[in-house]
């Protein structure tokens, strides 16, 4: 579902992001991930706001398409154009409801990146014998200049189970089935450059 409106780069969000559920599954045979970014949106403006844009930069910004956007009502109205290689994707989702100054608002964008001929410094990688991911660049982030990381980000991460995993604090591990395994992390306060998570084939 694609907005009318022309995506236009902004100076500074008027929202910010206070919250932040990430539910990503790596597939190192792809190797692709595919995620899911939940998050809880602040109006710090003094005026209503009706479109919030994102943007996932480069090198992910061509690599990854976006799936679908949503909040608790349902589908909301979302664009994305296709960009070329080292060029960020933006997206522009439109709120059901104009988010009020000091409201906040809960959305849910569904994107996958593929992951291919990425080496082990981009912001997510993934082969048949590693995966890591840093704490941002690979996921949906409020374009805008004086942007800030999320004050609490929660990260679960679903690969196969037999992996070796880490991360910037100890995951725990949540779920276990036949092939994979989920490992959940909470963060408060961590740099957008460090290493989220890593895990390595045995």
């Amino acid at each position: 579902m694609f907005l009318t409106a022309a995506i236009l780069p902004a100076a500074s969000s008027p929202v910010r992001v206070e919250r932040l559920e990430l539910d990503a599954r790596i597939y190192p045979t792809g190797p692709a991930l595919f995620a899911k970014a939940n998050m809880v949106l602040r109006n710090r403006d003094r005026m209503p706001v009706e479109l919030v844009d994102f943007e996932i930069p480069a090198p992910l910004g061509a690599r990854t398409t976006v799936e679908n956007v949503w909040d608790r009502n349902g589908q909301l109205a979302w664009r994305s154009d296709a960009v070329e290689a080292g060029q960020p994707l933006a997206i522009t989702v439109a709120l059901r409801l104009p988010l009020s100054p000091g409201d906040r608002q809960r959305i849910v964008i569904a994107f996958a990146i593929r992951l291919e001929g990425l080496d082990a410094a981009a912001p997510a990688h993934a082969s048949a014998r590693s995966a890591q991911l840093s704490m941002a660049g690979w996921y949906p982030t409020l374009a805008g200049a004086d942007v800030s990381m999320p004050e609490w980000i929660r990260c679960t991460v679903r690969l196969p189970k037999d992996w070796s995993v880490e991360g910037i604090v100890r995951p725990k591990r949540v779920l276990v089935g036949e092939a994979s395994a989920s490992y959940e992390m909470t963060i408060k306060g961590a740099p957008p450059n460090a290493v989220l998570f890593r895990a390595t084939a045995p």
